[in-house]
């Protein structure tokens, strides 16, 4: 599972290169058999919790918080610097960020909810 922040595409050529390895999107019905207990296009970032390994972009070990989705759209999770870091203490970690495409529906919701 490779994370990359809500508003930022994946970059496939920098995650193989990282890994060695020839990694593809998958397709959204194998999503959804993957993480059938979550909507589409709101997995939580936690790979973990699925028996999956993950790379995590350096972009998200360098912010004040992580908002994570909790599997849905109506959901976030605000998890502070300092216990995101520790949660992926022994998470492999690199520059995969490839295109900005702006935010997810959950953070433009809670930021006009909230007033971010």
């Amino acid at each position: 599972m490779a994370i990359v922040s809500a508003g930022n595409r994946l970059s496939l050529p920098r995650l193989n290169d990282i890994t060695g390895q020839e990694y593809s999107l998958v397709s959204e019905q194998k999503l959804g058999e993957l993480f059938p207990d979550c909507d589409r296009g709101a997995i939580p970032a936690m790979g973990e919790a699925y028996q999956m390994k993950m790379l995590v972009d350096d972009s998200l070990l360098a912010t004040e918080h992580v908002y994570i989705e909790a599997g849905d759209h109506d959901h976030l999770i605000k998890v502070p610097h300092k216990q995101y870091v520790n949660m992926l203490d022994k998470t492999p970690h690199g520059d995969i960020s490839g295109k900005r495409i702006g935010i997810s529906r959950s953070a433009r919701r809670y930021q006009r909810d909230w007033r971010l």
